[in-house]
């Protein structure tokens, strides 16, 4: 699934217009979250690094070489990406699909 998930976002990163837009949607979506939970998303950025190999060796040079996030860097994606991801209910929680009674009075 983690594979799967890569590919994904690597599709979606390549599919930006400019390469400007793709290294930015690339930190935001895959570096910020693997350094600020690295517990959980740490092997994000890997993956990715692997599936643009796949596309082109130089790729992961080229998209995934960036500076460091800074600290408010990550202070938005801890306050906000992680935040959504780990809410409460989970998106796929049973709970969310129960249908409402139908009233028929």
């Amino acid at each position: 699934m983690q594979q799967d998930a890569a590919r994904v976002a690597t599709l979606l990163i390549l599919d930006e217009p400019s390469l400007g837009r793709m290294r930015g949607v690339c930190r935001e979506y895959v570096i910020a979250p693997s350094v600020a939970a690295p517990s959980e998303f740490g092997f994000l950025k890997k993956r990715v690094g692997q599936e643009l190999r796949r596309v082109n060796s130089r790729l992961p040079e080229i998209i995934l070489a960036q500076p460091q996030l800074d600290f408010h860097e990550l202070q938005d994606v801890r306050e906000g990406m992680l935040v959504r991801l780990s809410g409460t209910p989970f998106v796929n929680d049973a709970a969310t699909f129960l249908q409402k009674e139908l009233d028929d009075g």
